[in-house]
């Protein structure tokens, strides 16, 4: 009987494998709404907020981009993939919500971080993300939200 690991060799050998670039474009399109929130939020806020908003906005766009590039890597075609602009919501709501999709997206890089090719990737991303979730506990906590 094969151990888990080596049915994960033998299902990437034999072509069972779920490909790595599956899911791939809808955390893309996550990860630009992201960076359009907080750019909109950054414009209605001022101070120390704004600040932390811009850099939680680089840090979705540079996930957008590394996620890219993975696909582009895997399938040696570019991502094409447009982010769904964000509801008209109060500051906290949104906050709220994109703590729960960081979560969600924290989940989902964990998950791929043992892929062979692309897990060191996956891992940068996981480690990026929890610094995302506490600067949005930090700017919830800041604004009192």
């Amino acid at each position: 009987m094969d151990t888990p690991e080596q049915v994960k060799i033998w299902k990437r050998i034999r072509g069972d494998a779920q490909p790595i670039t599956d899911g791939l474009p809808g955390l893309t399109a996550g990860a630009l709404a992201e960076a359009t929130l907080y750019g909109n939020l950054a414009r209605q806020i001022q101070g120390p907020g704004q600040k932390i908003l811009l850099s939680l906005q680089e840090d979705a766009l540079s996930a957008a981009r590394c996620l890219k590039g993975i696909y582009q890597i895997a399938t040696g075609m570019a991502m094409n993939v447009a982010a769904v602009p964000p509801a008209n919501e109060n500051t906290d709501v949104a906050l709220r919500k994109s703590y729960g999709r960081a979560l969600k997206t924290l989940t989902a890089y964990e998950s791929r971080s043992h892929h062979g090719e692309y897990g060191a990737v996956f891992s940068c991303l996981a480690a990026k993300k929890r610094e995302h979730c506490c600067k949005i506990a930090e700017l919830m906590g800041l604004l009192g939200v």
